[in-house]
């Protein structure tokens, strides 16, 4: 093909054309947009000169020259162009015959920077993902290591308290029941202020006796070695005998306890002791933050959804700071309004009330205003729950 011919048919194409003799010699170059540029290409030179990519692909030429193969192809050859912007070019190489009868080597540069450009760009973000998938793999293997561990120092640190609990328990219990015989006189009589002082004795071992049973019943339940035997309950008659039980402790500290039940409320799927220990818990907590004067109301009805009775128990109390609130019912969490009022605890009665609860299948909620006292919702899944209308 006369080059002249070659350059109108690819005028609307960035390409550029050498064609070389039998003797890789180069016989004519068409490159309007300076393709082949810096290096250039020009007649009567090696085309292995011309074409410095072709180098180490003589065999393959000869093969084309022979008609072995049809083609020879290169992609993504990189260049700069006569204004030095590197661009991608894709190289083909074919044989054909040019007057008189003689074979010729044609090689085609076709612009295809903006194919290479998105490859690159391609074979970047694989490159980036290796290392993204390197680096997530090794976070995970970290993790593992570091969850492992971490199980490791949790079982070691059930272990610890569930000994040193159970150690404990045996000799509070002996110190306990010693200070009742005291204050009971069975081993002599005592004065005044030595039955004051024997009274100390006993409720400090009843607190711990109690802060030791948390204990134990925390470490069950993170073993998840606790499980719930679940009934078939009135809760409403349960929970006013266990109100009936603790008005005696609101009497003595000057608070008002009350109780509502809804008329024909569900029976509800409750283990009798955790659920009575629920409860209790609750009692306590809003006695310990209600001063005296103020009142507790305990209200038992059927939830939104009914599938479910809801427990609510709100005090005319302290309340709880919002800064404190996202941590409530949390391992060893004390809000600061604990401090207030001097409210004796470690932090582990909310988050065994918590866990207890949703053993239980039910969820546990609050809400809290300072100064104007707090409502802890707890709900209980019901045993027959009434059929929803449509």
């Amino acid at each position: 093909m006369d080059p002249i011919v070659a350059a109108s048919l690819l005028a609307n194409r960035r390409v550029a054309w050498v064609v070389a003799d039998c003797s890789f010699t180069v016989t004519a170059v068409v490159d309007p947009d300076g393709l082949l540029s810096p290096s250039g290409a020009r007649i009567d030179v090696s085309l292995l000169d011309a074409v410095p990519e072709l180098i180490g692909s003589e065999a393959d030429l000869d093969a084309v020259f022979a008609g072995q193969i049809n083609r020879l192809e290169l992609q993504f050859v990189e260049r700069e162009d006569r204004l030095g912007v590197p661009i991608y070019l894709r190289l083909v190489v074919v044989a054909a015959d040019r007057p008189p009868n003689a074979t010729a080597l044609y090689c085609v540069f076709e612009d295809v920077s903006e194919l290479g450009v998105s490859r690159q760009r391609l074979m970047q973000s694989r490159n980036e993902l290796l290392l993204a998938q390197r680096s997530l793999a090794e976070t995970v293997a970290d993790l593992k290591a570091s969850n492992g561990e971490l199980r490791r120092l949790t079982d070691m640190k059930s272990v610890f308290l569930s000994v040193a609990a159970h150690e404990l328990r045996t000799p509070l219990a002996v110190i306990s029941s010693y200070a009742d015989l005291l204050a009971q006189g069975l081993v002599g009589d005592l004065e005044s202020r030595q039955l004051q002082s024997v009274e100390v004795i006993h409720d400090g071992a009843q607190r711990l006796l109690q802060i030791t049973d948390n204990l134990l019943d925390m470490t069950r339940i993170e073993a998840g070695r606790l499980e719930l035997v679940l009934q078939v309950l009135d809760a409403g008659e349960l929970i006013a005998s266990i109100v009936d039980e603790q008005r005696p402790l609101f009497q003595q500290s000057g608070q008002r306890l009350s109780i509502a039940l809804q008329p024909g409320l569900s029976n509800a799927l409750m283990d009798e002791l955790r659920a009575t220990q629920i409860v209790v818990n609750l009692l306590s907590n809003a006695r310990k933050y209600t001063p005296a004067g103020g009142s507790v109301d305990v209200v038992l009805s059927q939830a939104a959804d009914p599938s479910e009775l809801l427990l609510t128990v709100s005090d005319t109390g302290v309340g709880i700071a919002p800064e404190d609130q996202p941590e409530i019912g949390t391992w060893l969490f004390r809000a600061k309004s604990a401090n207030q009022i001097n409210a004796k605890g470690v932090g582990l009665g909310l988050n065994i009330t918590r866990s207890l609860v949703e053993l239980h299948g039910g969820r546990f909620w609050f809400e809290s205003t300072p100064g104007q006292g707090s409502a802890f919702h707890v709900t209980f899944l019901a045993a027959d729950p009434e059929p929803v209308e449509d």
